[in-house]
């Protein structure tokens, strides 16, 4: 994996180019340049970036809880002392980072070991701002053994207040086109600025319905739909599939389907933009690593089905 950390409209520093080719040689050598930068208070931000990032790595070679709370750590970091908002980083590590943090608190969960599951659950929920689902419940449940399930499980009142509701598909594309051109902004959800589950949350929360705005949660929401029966609304899923270990790293919607050739609307790390079937770039990318397809109604919000 390899992302350089760009800052919109200026020329990319030269800290920033000096870890990316740290980086593309080793994990090691990047940590080691990014702590005698972090020792001389030059960019920190960037070198936290870079830390977190190269921890991250270490991790994927060879799992280890601690590299893994190390790349959360000092990605908590680069946000405290981040102060320009036109930094873009890689969606792909952010993603990829959440859904192992995840992963850690259900795993320290399971084994009873309760204090660490807590420690990293405050962890994954200050890093990416998610308050449902399993984390803030851990969470919540931990330090308050009494609570109720229910009051830490969004997801029930959405199914309620979306019951009655009827979409209409019309209304559900134009808002979503009328967002081309928005920038891409890691945990957006407004005009201001969208990541790609925010962009789903958008515009679906313009139809009254409510979607978390996590990609790994939104891909277990709905009825699962065969590539040649999608339709516009649709949300499709991207990631990679290891021996049945489905990572979520990207999602978006389908924008159309004519004669079995797919265009999906969506917000990558360029901005909202429709492309598909036929692009290069779509065809390069996007299209190695398609996942599922998935319909979601007010009828079938929390269903889960797949082939």
């Amino acid at each position: 994996m390899s992302c350089c950390l760009i800052v919109q409209g200026q020329n990319t520093s030269k800290v920033a180019i000096s870890l990316e080719k740290a980086y593309r040689k080793s994990a090691e050598k990047c940590i080691n340049k990014a702590k005698k930068y972090v020792s001389n208070r030059k960019e920190k931000e960037v070198a936290y970036y870079y830390m977190s990032l190269s921890y991250y790595a270490l991790n994927e070679e060879k799992y280890s809880a601690s590299n893994l709370a190390r790349s959360s750590r000092y990605l908590a970091k680069f946000y405290k002392y981040n102060k320009n908002e036109d930094f873009e980083l890689d969606e792909e590590f952010l993603d990829n980072l959440k859904i192992s943090l995840g992963d850690l608190v259900a795993d320290r969960y399971d084994k009873r070991k309760y204090r660490t599951a807590l420690k990293h659950s405050k962890e994954y929920i200050n890093l990416f701002g998610d308050t449902l689902g399993l984390h803030a419940t851990i969470a919540l449940k931990l330090v308050n053994p009494n609570a109720k399930l229910a009051k830490v499980t969004p997801q029930k009142n959405i199914v309620r207040e979306s019951a009655k509701l009827k979409l209409d598909y019309d209304k559900l594309m134009a808002d979503a086109s009328g967002l081309i051109g928005t920038r891409y902004k890691f945990g957006g959800e407004s005009k201001s600025g969208l990541d790609c589950s925010g962009f789903n949350v958008y515009v679906f929360r313009q139809s009254g319905m409510q979607l978390p705005h996590s990609a790994q949660m939104q891909s277990t929401m709905g009825i699962s739909i065969r590539k040649e029966d999608a339709r516009a609304g649709d949300l499709i899923f991207f990631g990679s599939n290891n021996n049945g270990r489905i990572k979520i790293q990207h999602t978006g919607m389908v924008f159309s389907n004519i004669a079995g050739v797919l265009r999906i609307i969506h917000c990558p790390n360029s901005g909202v933009m429709i492309e598909g079937q036929g692009d290069t770039g779509y065809d390069m990318y996007w299209a190695k690593r398609y996942l599922f397809i998935k319909r979601v109604s007010p009828s079938n919000l929390l269903t889960k089905n797949t082939f």
